[in-house]
C-alpha cells in the first residue's frame, strides 16, 4: 500500500493576526460598498491601523489611517452641507453619520450637528496620534537601516585594508584602535528618527497648532534625553495654548449677539462650522452711521483669502468657490476648496438688489484654521 502524502503543517494564527485579518476584511468591504457611515469607517480603519502597528506593519498602518482621515473629513464636510440646508435628508447626501449601528432605520433620532462635529473631532485626535506614532517609528527604522548600511560599508573598508597589509604594511596600533572604536560605534543603532524627519512632520502641520501639538507629544514619547523631552513637551504645551487662544478669539466673535451699533463698514462674518476643506460663515445685518444717505442693501457677498497673503481682504479675493456671489440677508455661505491646516480670513461686502457692491469690503474676521 502506498503511504498517504504527508499532511501540510498547519500555521496557527495569533489572536492579533486573526484580529487584523478580520478588521482588514471589514475595512475592505466598507470601502468596496462605499459605506456611508463616516464614524464607523473611521473607527474600523483606526482599529485596523493600531493592530497593524503592533504587528510591526507600520507602512500598511499609515496607508489605512489615511483612509480614516479621509472618512472623517468627508463626514465633517457633509455636516456642513446639512447645516446649510437642514431639510436635506442624509440619504440624499449619501451619508449617515451614526448614532447607533441601526443606520438603516429611518426612525432613529440623529445627533445634532454640533454633537456629531465634536464626536468626529475627538475621533480625529486618536487617528492623528496613531498616524504620527507610526510615521515616527518609520523614521526610526529608516535611521537604523542607514546605520546598518554604514556599518557594512565600514566593515568592508576595514577588511580590504587588512588584506592589503602585504602592500601597504601592517596596521599601526593607532589604526587598530581607531578601527575597533569605529566598529563599536557602528554596532549601536539609533533610537530616534533623523532630525530632518521630525522637522518635516512638524512643518507639515502648517498653521494647525493642535496637530503640531500631537506630533510633538508623540516625539516626546520616544527614548531621548530628559532635557530634550522637556523642551519638546513645552513646545507642545505652547502649541496647545496658541490653538486655544485662537479658538477663544473665534468663539468670542461667533458668540456675540448681532450688533445694533451703527458702523462705517459691515462687521466681520461669523464662523458657523468648518471641515478640513470648507467653512460656513454668516453675516450680521449692517446698520449705517446716522447722517449718511441710506443704502439699499439687499444682501452680501463674501470674500476670503489666506492669512498673511497681502494686507487685507479685498474684492479681488474670489478664488474660492462660494466667494464673490451675492447672497440675501440671513443666508449661510459655504466656502469650498480650502487647504487643510491653512489659516483663512473672511470679510463681507454689502450689495444692492442688482448684486453691485456698496461701499467696499467690511471688517476682516479673525484667522480661522
Amino acid at each position: 500500500l502506498e503511504k498517504p502524502p504527508p499532511e501540510e503543517p498547519k500555521l496557527e494564527m495569533t489572536l492579533r493576526q486573526l484580529a487584523s485579518e478580520v478588521l482588514k476584511a471589514v475595512h475592505g468591504t466598507l470601502q468596496w460598498v462605499q459605506f456611508d457611515d463616516g464614524v464607523v469607517r473611521a473607527w474600523v480603519a483606526l482599529r485596523l491601523s493600531q493592530t497593524l502597528e503592533k504587528r510591526g506593519k507600520r507602512k500598511d498602518a499609515v496607508a489605512v489611517i489615511e483612509d480614516a482621515v479621509a472618512s472623517i473629513n468627508h463626514a465633517r464636510y457633509l455636516l456642513l452641507a446639512k447645516e446649510i440646508d437642514p431639510n436635506t435628508s442624509w440619504e440624499a447626501l449619501d451619508a449617515v453619520p451614526s448614532v447607533s449601528t441601526k443606520t438603516g432605520d429611518g426612525g432613529v433620532a440623529r445627533r445634532p450637528n454640533h454633537e456629531m462635529e465634536q464626536l468626529l473631532a475627538c475621533l480625529q485626535v486618536d487617528v492623528l496620534h496613531c498616524k504620527y506614532r507610526c510615521l515616527l517609528a518609520l523614521g526610526v527604522e529608516h535611521a537604523q537601516r542607514a546605520a546598518a548600511g554604514k556599518q557594512a560599508t565600514n566593515a568592508a573598508t576595514r577588511l580590504k585594508r587588512t588584506k592589503e597589509q602585504t602592500i601597504y604594511g601592517t596596521k599601526s596600533r593607532k589604526q587598530l584602535r581607531e578601527e575597533a572604536q569605529e566598529a563599536e560605534r557602528d554596532r549601536s543603532r539609533p533610537l530616534l528618527p533623523p532630525k530632518q524627519w521630525e522637522r518635516d512632520l512638524v512643518a507639515g502641520c502648517n498653521k494647525n497648532a493642535y496637530e503640531r501639538a500631537v506630533v510633538l507629544i508623540e516625539m516626546a514619547r520616544l527614548p531621548r534625553l530628559s532635557e530634550d523631552r522637556q523642551r519638546i513637551l513645552q513646545e507642545a504645551s505652547d502649541a496647545i495654548a496658541e490653538a486655544e487662544a485662537l479658538e477663544s478669539r473665534i468663539e468670542d466673535q461667533v458668540s456675540l449677539r448681532p450688533s445694533l451699533e451703527r458702523t462705517p463698514k459691515p462687521l466681520p462674518p461669523r464662523l458657523v462650522m468648518r471641515s478640513a476643506t470648507a467653512m460656513i460663515v454668516s453675516a450680521d445685518p449692517w446698520r449705517q452711521p446716522k447722517g449718511e444717505p441710506p443704502a439699499d442693501v439687499a444682501g452680501y457677498s463674501l470674500y476670503c483669502k489666506n492669512e498673511g497673503s497681502g494686507v487685507a481682504v479685498s474684492l479681488n479675493n474670489v478664488e474660492f468657490r462660494g466667494t464673490g456671489i451675492a447672497r440675501p440677508h440671513g443666508d449661510k455661505i459655504i466656502v469650498h476648496g480650502l487647504t487643510p491646516n491653512e489659516s483663512y480670513v473672511f470679510a463681507v461686502a454689502p450689495v444692492d438688489p442688482q448684486g453691485r457692491v456698496i461701499g467696499g469690503v467690511g471688517e476682516t474676521s479673525v484667522p480661522v484654521v
